[in-house]
């Protein structure tokens, strides 16, 4: 809805006091924000690239500037005590400006579980004693989201501790299920390529 520099100085000055100001998927938002020295020099990048081209009719039409909305982040514009949290899944699409120290003070990565993650959620929702040494290492880490995981617990709360360990134990066989069949499907796709490159 923002179009210009007026718009979103304007709407940034707008926000009373004391707010949390929450830019969802901000690498989405608008072309404006995205990296000015972005190069293609390597398969990430131009994966990352092609994912700009083909998604660059889902971002706004906006005439903003960077500088104003840097200007934005540096508090500026905003009421005493507003905190800004921005959102991203392609942090490297983003210029480097808008997630410097001064405009983003802390970042957060929020990944896939670790064990301690898994046995914290367990100890906060279902059972202080936490979740069995001997199915815990069974879970591998860094394999199932955080959020399948607490609605899994706030699914079966009130469910006996073994349903909960049962379900748990299912959906990161799944993960791990699916974990693996993506990678098969990646290598025979990198196979298919050399084999159209060596005719």
């Amino acid at each position: 809805m923002i179009k210009n520099d007026s718009e979103l100085s304007a709407t940034f000055s707008a926000i009373p006091s004391n707010q949390l100001i929450v830019i969802e998927d901000v690498d989405a938002q608008s072309t404006v924000l995205h990296n000015r020295k972005f190069e293609i020099n390597s398969i990430d990048k131009f994966v990352n690239a092609k994912y700009i081209d083909n998604n660059v009719q889902n971002f706004t039409s906006s005439d903003f500037s960077l500088s104003v909305f840097l200007a934005c982040l540096d508090g500026h514009l905003i009421s005493e005590g507003n905190i800004i949290i921005m959102t991203t899944n392609h942090i490297d699409f983003l210029d480097p400006a808008c997630i410097r120290p001064g405009q983003i003070d802390v970042h957060f990565k929020l990944g896939y579980c670790t064990h301690y993650q898994l046995n914290k959620m367990f100890k906060n929702n279902i059972n202080e004693s936490g979740i069995p040494v001997n199915v815990l290492k069974n879970i591998n880490e860094n394999v199932l989201p955080p959020c399948e995981v607490m609605a899994l617990m706030s699914l079966y709360q009130n469910e006996q501790e073994q349903v909960v360990i049962e379900n748990l134990i299912k959906i990161a066989n799944q993960y791990n299920n699916n974990h693996k069949n993506i990678c098969k499907i990646e290598n025979i796709t990198i196979k298919d390529k050399k084999r159209k490159c060596s005719i």
